[in-house]
């Protein structure tokens, strides 16, 4: 069964076909909200709090979109709520730079590479929301424009546009910490 056809079943009540979306997409879910949250706890309660807002509203779940798109509609209010309610700004890293600078002590070639993402996570998060959750959506999740135009409103156009310049301005603040 597709995504769509399980969701369409959960809708209307058969709420055991949501196992085993979560089966396929619990992952996906988590890293996200990590990539977001850079908190594995929090991303874990956010992504539970995703698959039960799913169940909560799945007659909200029309089917005129991709599941994906719904899902991940919901994943992006979920965050932001919880920013909301904590306070937080969403753009705010929950990792001190200080965190983020202890490299375990591995040979080289793993420290480098821990390095670098760990530059590129800080990148990330000095970028602004928009620009930083539409490269989370493309670049990181891999989805196509036309999912992210249907969760934002945004052109496809529109999109690539702020994409493009999204990389653009990632790689010059990476290139300025590294």
């Amino acid at each position: 069964m597709t995504d769509e056809e399980l969701m369409a079943q959960v809708r209307d009540g058969t709420l055991d076909h949501m196992g085993e979306l979560f089966e396929r997409y619990r992952l996906a879910m988590f890293r996200f909200m990590y990539k977001l949250a850079h908190d594995q706890d929090k991303a874990e309660d956010l992504t539970q709090q995703v698959f039960y807002r799913m169940i909560r509203y799945r007659k909200s779940y029309k089917g005129t979109h991709t599941f994906r798109s719904w899902m991940f509609r919901i994943a992006r209010n979920v965050f932001y709520d919880s920013c909301r309610s904590t306070g937080l700004d969403a753009s705010q890293n929950d990792i001190s730079a200080e965190e983020l600078a202890r490299v375990p002590a591995h040979d080289s070639d793993q420290t480098d590479r821990l390095q670098r993402e760990d530059t590129l996570r800080l990148a990330m998060d000095r970028l602004p929301d928009e620009q930083k959750e539409l490269l989370l959506m493309s670049k990181f999740q891999g989805m196509p424009y036309e999912e992210i135009s249907e969760q934002t409103g945004l052109t496809v156009s529109n999109i690539k546009t702020k994409v493009y310049r999204s990389v653009k301005k990632l790689r010059e603040i990476y290139f300025q910490l590294a």
